[in-house]
């Protein structure tokens, strides 16, 4: 029996001690997650933190990031209608005559006019190109019968101004508003004796009217 395992001997190796302690040191090791390589200092992102909170903190430090121009962007938008809006209202407004469109009027009155009768006059400032068409075509006598239909059912696009003066009578200037936005100005003379008695009147500017006897006159406005 000595003989047969002295024969063995070459075939059994020596125990090495060293190996259980190497396995069970693996094995020990293996329950720990693997060792991140941290990231260089210099090249680490400045939202990568490592705390609980750190992933939110650069969600929403991306989500401003991302927003801050557009705010910008809408601040500058905003000031800029402030800034339009503050010149246009501190602009000084100026008055000019053929953008205002008054229509100044200087009545006179002979001391026989209408046949020495007063006299009905209508000055209609008129917004409406179509309207202006129908009304331009009729006569005093016309208009005045139908006077107060035509304002009944064109309340905004008819402005009219009425008068009744006696014969010799003095009459201040008489002023028709923002005749600028009227598409014409026409005026009707309620006169006895028959005739059209209208006439279409600039809209800017003196306008001198002579009541006569039996019709008036246009005559050329004063410097």
């Amino acid at each position: 029996m000595a003989g047969g395992i002295g024969n063995l001997r070459p075939y059994l190796r020596p125990r090495n001690p060293i190996l259980p302690l190497t396995k069970r040191l693996h094995k020990y090791l293996a329950g720990y997650p693997p060792v991140r390589q941290e990231t260089h200092p210099q090249k680490r992102p400045n939202h990568r933190l490592d705390t609980t909170w750190g992933p939110v903190y650069a969600r929403r430090h991306r989500e401003t990031m991302l927003t801050l121009p557009r705010l910008q962007a809408i601040a500058g938008l905003l000031l800029t209608v402030l800034l339009y809006g503050c010149s246009s209202i501190l602009k000084p407004v100026r008055k000019v005559s053929h953008l205002s469109g008054e229509v100044s009027i200087d009545v006179t009155i002979d001391a026989d006019a209408n046949q020495n009768t007063p006299v009905a006059v209508d000055i209609l400032a008129v917004t409406d190109a179509k309207t202006l068409k129908d009304i331009s075509a009729m006569s005093a006598q016309a208009w005045f019968q139908k006077r107060a239909n035509y304002v009944r059912l064109h309340p905004s696009q008819l402005h009219v101004y009425s008068w009744e003066w006696v014969p010799g009578q003095e009459v201040a200037p008489l002023k028709i508003p923002q005749a600028a936005l009227a598409s014409g100005i026409i005026l009707f003379a309620a006169y006895a004796s028959p005739g059209e008695h209208s006439s279409v009147l600039p809209k800017s500017g003196v306008v001198r009217i002579e009541l006569g006897p039996k019709d008036f006159k246009i005559l050329p406005g004063r410097a």
